[in-house]
C-alpha cells in the first residue's frame, strides 16, 4: 500500500534524478496531498501540477486516493508530473535539442510523457481499466481519447 512516506521517497528520488540532469537551473518543486477529492472527480485523476505565473516554483498535488495505487503507478505519475514542470520551465525547442527528440510535434500530455520517458529511459504505459500511468504494461503512447 502506498503511504505518504513512500510518496515522499518516490518524489525525492525522481526530483534528485532531475537535479542530476538539470543542476542549478531546475526550479523549486514541492509536492502535497490534497485534503479533498474535489479536484479529482474521475478515478484516473490522481495528480496535477500548479504553475505560478512567474515559474518561480512548482507544486505537484496528489489526490487523497493515492493509497489505492501501486508503486509502478506512483512512480509513473510522479515522473509525468515532474515532466510537466520541465516542459513548462524549459522551451520545447531547447528540450528537443537537449533530449534529441522532436517534441514540438506532440501535444502537451503526450509530449510530457515522452519527456519523462527520455529522462528516465523507461516507457510510460496507461492501464487498460482506469487509464492511469504505470511503468509495466498497458497502452502506449497515451490513448488519443484522453484529454490533451
Amino acid at each position: 500500500m502506498i503511504s505518504p512516506k513512500l510518496m515522499k521517497y518516490t518524489f525525492d528520488e525522481c526530483h534528485q534524478h532531475l537535479q542530476n540532469i538539470f543542476g542549478d537551473t531546475l526550479p523549486p518543486i514541492t509536492f502535497s496531498i490534497a485534503e479533498t477529492e474535489d479536484d479529482f472527480p474521475k478515478t484516473r485523476n490522481v495528480a496535477y501540477t500548479l504553475f505560478p505565473a512567474d515559474n518561480s516554483y512548482f507544486e505537484i498535488v496528489f489526490a487523497p486516493k493515492y493509497h489505492l495505487y501501486n508503486g509502478s503507478m506512483l512512480e509513473a505519475v510522479v515522473r509525468h508530473e515532474l515532466a510537466h514542470v520541465i516542459d513548462e520551465f524549459y522551451s520545447t525547442q531547447s528540450l528537443s535539442k537537449h533530449l534529441g527528440d522532436r517534441l514540438e510535434t506532440l501535444y502537451t500530455e503526450r509530449r510530457v510523457d515522452r519527456i519523462a520517458e527520455i529522462l528516465w529511459n523507461q516507457p510510460i504505459f496507461y492501464d487498460r481499466i482506469y487509464l492511469i500511468q504505470n511503468l509495466t504494461s498497458g497502452h502506449r503512447p497515451r490513448p488519443n481519447h484522453l484529454p490533451h
